[in-house]
């Protein structure tokens, strides 16, 4: 018999009828079962997310029974799992953690309890723990800290850091001969006078928004005779006038103050809206350039454009 998606379906359903039905030891014998069938099954008509669920169930029948300690042992072994693949499955590791916790304390195991709690809350901030385990946690271990939260400051500055990193990694990317390739339909425009309008325009936000705040604009580039290495160290300096100006909204309540010399009033002034269109603005051209360099018989490797969504990792 094959082991595959609805033939663990069926089994679950299986165990679930016999919990409904009060056979508890029924109930664990067949997810206990499950999961070993499904952990040699991994990757052999089944998946790694099966023998999860199964184990998931498990440690939830065996809590209802009253045993803890099992239910915590077998939390454990979805932690492992989930540990193994922390970036797909970051939220069900805090998620599993939590409850081998909660299972261990309740099971009156303290020690064990406390050093998973601590991994747990160690992803709160990035995984959030699900709200009730939390409250228990932090009932029964009085001195549990959760770490402080990234301020949303810090969270929209780390977003535009990550933009810019994203901009000058597709730029240091481009082979030299795109960079003189011009746009179909207005060859007065290359993809050396796009990349190099990215940094002026930041530039002249700066001077538009900051000048009258104390706030100094980095200096523009020749568009048409700037070089691939001399507006990526442009960029840098830029990207540094754009967090001081979403500094100056941080500092004014969370609105960039008013100035003379802004006089296109289409763009609301709090910061959502500032870094919103300045990231929405370096998207559009970043893909303007992958258009022209296709259009023109120019196609980029796909490892350039695929890197143009690598927007987790942070220098």
């Amino acid at each position: 018999m094959g082991l595959n998606h609805v033939w663990f379906t069926d089994r679950v359903r299986e165990a679930l009828k016999a919990a409904e039905e009060g056979r508890d030891n029924a109930a664990v014998e067949l997810l206990d079962g499950l999961a070993t069938q499904c952990h040699r099954a991994a990757r052999d008509g089944l998946t790694e997310w099966h023998e999860v669920q199964a184990l998931a169930l498990l440690g939830v029948e065996l809590e209802r029974r009253g045993a803890h300690a099992k239910a915590a042992a077998v939390y454990r072994r979805v932690a492992d799992l989930r540990r193994g693949a922390l970036q797909e499955s970051g939220h069900g590791l805090a998620a599993a953690l939590t409850a081998a916790a909660v299972a261990s304390l309740r099971a009156g195991k303290r020690s064990t309890g406390r050093k998973l709690a601590n991994e747990a809350i160690g992803l709160h901030d990035k995984y959030p723990l699900p709200k009730h385990d939390l409250e228990f946690l932090q009932r029964q271990l009085r001195d549990l800290r959760l770490a402080p939260s990234r301020s949303v400051e810090s969270s929209l500055l780390t977003a535009w850091r990550t933009n810019n990193r994203v901009t000058i990694q597709f730029l240091e990317c481009l082979p030299t001969t795109v960079w003189h390739v011009a746009v179909p339909g207005a060859p007065q425009r290359t993809v050396r006078t796009i990349a190099a309008h990215l940094h002026n325009a930041r530039c002249r936000w700066v001077k538009t928004l900051g000048r009258e705040h104390g706030i100094t604009a980095p200096a523009r580039v020749d568009h048409h005779r700037v070089r691939p290495r001399q507006l990526i160290a442009a960029l840098k300096r830029s990207s540094a006038g754009i967090e001081a100006l979403l500094r100056l909204g941080f500092s004014a309540d969370g609105r960039v103050p008013p100035s003379t010399g802004y006089v296109w009033r289409n763009l609301s002034l709090d910061v959502g809206h500032v870094l919103t269109y300045f990231v929405a603005h370096e998207a559009h051209h970043r893909g303007q350039i992958v258009m022209v360099a296709r259009q023109t018989g120019h196609r980029l490797p796909v490892t350039t454009t695929s890197a143009l969504w690598q927007w987790k990792m942070e220098r």
